[in-house]
């Protein structure tokens, strides 16, 4: 639909007389697009800070609202990935839309026309002000775009979205504006043309490569956790599926109480963590995280700086509501887990051969959601994920082959 409706708007466009502008200048900018995504991706598929962003800000003056439109599409569209076709697709379509929205925006606020390098090179010192707004309306439509299919596939409100989008990425986009109103001024005002790429694009894939890196950073942080839990797994086999469905359900929760993007992630990684204290020579028998399990199990992670914030969320789950250091990250992490422990011991008493359905899940959302120990804002936010996407999520991850293990929830 959003494909359609991009087609036509182009198609709009091109009749009203506002086309492709200087397409040398476009098929530059495309192939500098592509070369920088094509990076990216290698670093990272979903990093926030690209430079097509600021070349579609240069494509907006230089090339009209089509010419802008394009390069997104096809910067989006033809770089080196992994990415399904549909994934891709959207990406480019939504870029695209991205591109088309900043290229109107500017022709609205000026009237620049089609001889758009004469009337840029006259009025170079007032570009500033419709670039910035050109800019804005182009983070707003990325924003808006990204929320929504957030919203439909996972069921994060549009207010959680549209924060984390801001403090992420709005001031990297913006930035990235700044940037493409000094290379329109070289390009143009300075006369310098082409060779602005030379001059501009090596400082900006070093400021991406930055960027990519510290997404890279997150990743091994990822294969860490995925190493810890092996281990768990070897230790204690189904502690790995478990921690997996109390992750799923930790996360729904999480975004429906308006947890920030590091919580949530802070909490998907403890609820794979959250039996690591079971790891204990000691305590050899031992099958529910209670206090000292708990401790033991941060204590584990002692050192490990990069896993700090998930420590201590490990080390207070199994303490009392209320408790120092109990935070809302640990609420969601204990609701969760005495969730995803109500829904096995159900089914293991079912039998091996009974199927999960949305009846039963509501059934020990209720439950759950009447014991006072647990807090009561994960509780009310685990009540209204209900109503979204999460029993079918709790569905998908309960289908796995793999056998039931018997867990206690981490309640103090």
């Amino acid at each position: 639909m959003l494909g359609v409706a991009l087609f036509g708007a182009i198609i709009a466009c091109t009749l009203m007389g506002d086309g492709v502008q200087d397409s040398v200048t476009l098929v530059l900018l495309v192939c500098v697009a592509w070369v920088a995504e094509s990076f990216s991706a290698f670093a990272q598929r979903f990093a926030s800070m690209s430079l097509t962003s600021t070349l579609m800000g240069v494509a907006a003056v230089l090339c009209g609202p089509v010419g802008a439109a394009a390069l997104g599409i096809i910067a989006a569209s033809l770089f080196l990935s992994t990415w399904s076709s549909r994934v891709r697709a959207f990406n480019a379509v939504m870029t695209g839309w991205v591109g088309m929205a900043g290229g109107v925006v500017f022709s609205v606020m000026t009237d620049a026309g089609t001889g758009r390098r004469p009337w840029i090179s006259e009025h170079i010192s007032t570009l500033s002000f419709p670039m910035f707004v050109a800019t804005l309306v182009m983070l707003l439509v990325n924003a808006l775009l990204l929320s929504a299919v957030i919203h439909i596939t996972a069921g994060v409100p549009y207010n959680v979205s549209l924060r984390d989008f801001g403090r992420s990425s709005s001031l990297l986009f913006l930035t990235g504006g700044l940037i493409s109103y000094l290379v329109v001024v070289l390009w143009v005002g300075a006369r310098i043309g082409p060779f602005t790429v030379l001059v501009m694009a090596p400082p900006l894939l070093l400021a991406q490569w930055a960027y990519s890196s510290l997404a890279a950073e997150a990743s091994n942080v990822d294969h860490a956790v995925e190493a810890l839990v092996s281990a768990l797994e070897l230790h204690r086999p189904g502690s790995r599926r478990h921690g997996e469905l109390v992750m799923v359900i930790a996360e729904e929760i999480g975004n429906v109480r308006g947890l920030s993007e590091a919580d949530v992630q802070d909490v998907r990684h403890a609820a794979r963590l959250h039996h690591l204290g079971t790891i204990d020579p000691d305590r050899p028998n031992i099958i529910t995280v209670d206090r000292e399990s708990a401790r033991s199990g941060a204590g584990l992670l002692d050192g490990v700086d990069f896993l700090s914030s998930v420590r201590k969320v490990i080390a207070t789950q199994s303490d009392p509501l209320g408790a120092p250091g109990n935070t809302s990250v640990t609420g969601v992490l204990a609701t969760a887990d005495a969730l995803a422990s109500m829904l096995e011991h159900r089914l293991m008493e079912l039998g091996r051969d009974a199927g999960v359905d949305s009846t039963l899940i509501c059934e020990c959302i209720e439950a759950v959601a009447r014991r006072d120990e647990l807090d009561p804002a994960a509780r009310q936010g685990m009540s209204a994920a209900a109503g979204g996407t999460l029993p079918e999520q709790i569905i998908q991850k309960l289908a796995s082959p793999s056998p039931l293990g018997v867990h206690e929830g981490a309640v103090g």
